[in-house]
């Protein structure tokens, strides 16, 4: 597989409006430093869909188990570095 920012959802903030963005429905809300913020909307409008802030690798470990881990990296050169020692160390388990 490789590196890829893992997506999760949250309720919809109570001071968030609801707004159309290219067709799609949207969140809008500003946070506590009045920072403003937009995430897509599920169908009934009550979560939220959010991306991790770092990467995740999927890779098969040594007993050819399929395993998702967090890199713990915010750059995605580094992360697929992480990956790729996690392949080999996996490749050594098997050979």
């Amino acid at each position: 597989m490789g590196v890829f920012k893992q997506q999760y959802t949250k309720p919809t903030p109570g001071n968030a409006e609801i707004v159309t963005v290219k067709g799609l429905p949207v969140a809008r809300w500003r946070d506590a430093r009045n920072k403003l913020h937009t995430a897509p909307v599920s169908e009934d409008g009550q979560r939220i869909t959010l991306e991790s802030k770092v990467y995740y690798g999927r890779y098969r470990d040594g007993n050819g188990v399929w395993q998702t881990v967090s890199t713990e990296c915010t750059d995605r050169q580094a992360a697929e570095a992480k990956l790729n020692d996690w392949r080999r160390e996996a490749e050594r388990v098997r050979a």
